[in-house]
């Protein structure tokens, strides 16, 4: 006879909340054709449900998913219902989707600034950054609180009375200013959070390090590939399109590097992706660079004889593959030297000992040799070496 076990509650929280979230997700793609909203939803959403299951009793896996929602709700207002609460002629139903549209963009950031404060345990820091942290924190709710129950709430860059202030004649509300510029040091804030991160990462050693290590690379990939859509967007004169394709791809990352340092699933290959990431954007670059200039070269210097450009588009084909291979070798090998470390010094380290091993017979010298070569290259927390003994 066997018996089951039951799920603990926490355990069926958490399958709840990987339903809603595919339910939320799946709403959301409906109601959107964004596909940068459906896929950092889906993202955030699905990494928050399995951080719940996986790990319950971390709260980071529930801002994971309150992020997840915050990125997968619809615009629920519209310009004219905006204009109907201004005049005051809106339902009492609209008038409280415009209230909630107003304040719940803050909660977001609230949220995002608690996961960079609180990242990886969940808890407070301790020592020093406890009570900054605390502080931080304290006057961050304090913030979401004013904008929610001011008397004047901004959406969509208008401002309009609140349905639902508390106190109007407090003269407390007469120092607030309107027009959403209580969101300016709320995004001070996530900025002192992000700071936050760095210096702790600059401080952190073993695991702990390991763990920021993902978050702080995600979030500077997300920073760059901003910088780069900026960029293109005052390049192209469109805030659409091409330049901002590594953004789309940027963002997913955030959640995606927050489970892996959580579940701790392949902590330590941080530095292998990043330095693969850096060298293939730059070989790509290259590439794109030789392609694009070879194709710019031959169709001017075939112009007088040929109007096609089939043999510049051949001929630059055939440049971008012969550079290739060698450019890679030289720019992976370069970056592994400044990002992967471990990788560029392992490999030397084991040339040497292969070339040992060929003059060596003594079992004791290359036992010896095998481990400190081992403990060189990889560190590992404990070796053992196992020898079959040979059959008399």
């Amino acid at each position: 006879m066997t018996t089951s076990v039951r799920p603990g509650p926490l355990v069926r929280v958490g399958r709840v909340a990987l339903i809603a979230v595919v339910a939320a997700v799946t709403a959301a793609s409906v109601l959107s054709v964004n596909p940068f909203a459906f896929l950092t939803s889906v993202s955030y959403g699905a990494t928050g449900a399995l951080l719940v299951i996986r790990r319950p009793r971390n709260v980071i896996g529930w801002l994971v998913i309150a992020l997840g929602f915050q990125l997968a709700k619809p615009d629920l207002v519209s310009a004219g219902d905006i204009a109907a609460v201004a005049a005051g002629t809106a339902t009492p139903a609209t008038a409280l989707l415009v209230w909630f549209e107003a304040w719940i963009g803050a909660v977001g950031y609230v949220a995002f600034l608690t996961l960079a404060i609180l990242f990886p345990t969940g808890q407070l820091p301790l020592g020093r950054w406890r009570r900054p942290s605390i502080a931080i924190l304290g006057a961050a709710i304090a913030l979401v609180l004013a904008i929610t129950f001011a008397t004047t709430i901004s959406v969509s860059g208008t401002d309009v009375s609140n349905p639902v202030a508390l106190l109007r004649d407090l003269p407390l509300w007469g120092l607030v200013p309107g027009g959403g510029l209580l969101f300016l040091p709320l995004l001070g804030m996530v900025a002192a959070g992000v700071a936050s991160l760095l210096v702790r990462y600059r401080e952190a050693t073993g695991i702990l390090r390991q763990q920021l290590r993902w978050l702080v690379s995600s979030a500077l990939f997300v920073v760059a590939a901003i910088v780069f859509g900026l960029a293109g967007t005052g390049i192209t004169g469109t805030v659409s399109g091409w330049p901002w394709i590594p953004a789309i791809v940027a963002y997913p990352t955030i959640p995606i590097a927050i489970g892996v340092a959580i579940t701790r699933y392949r902590l330590f290959e941080i530095d292998r992706i990043v330095s693969r990431t850096i060298a293939y954007a730059i070989v790509s670059a290259v590439v794109a660079i030789v392609f694009g200039g070879v194709i710019v070269l031959l169709s001017a210097a075939l112009a007088p004889f040929t109007q096609g450009q089939t043999i510049a588009v051949a001929a630059s084909t055939l440049a971008a593959c012969a550079v290739f291979q060698p450019v890679l070798h030289r720019v992976r090998r370069a970056v592994d030297r400044r990002f992967n470390r471990a990788r560029y010094d392992a490999e030397p380290a084991v040339a040497a000992f292969s070339i040992r091993l060929r003059n060596e017979v003594d079992i004791a010298a290359v036992t010896h040799d095998l481990h400190s070569t081992v403990q060189d290259a990889v560190h590992p927390a404990s070796l053992g070496l196992w020898i079959r003994e040979a059959k008399s």
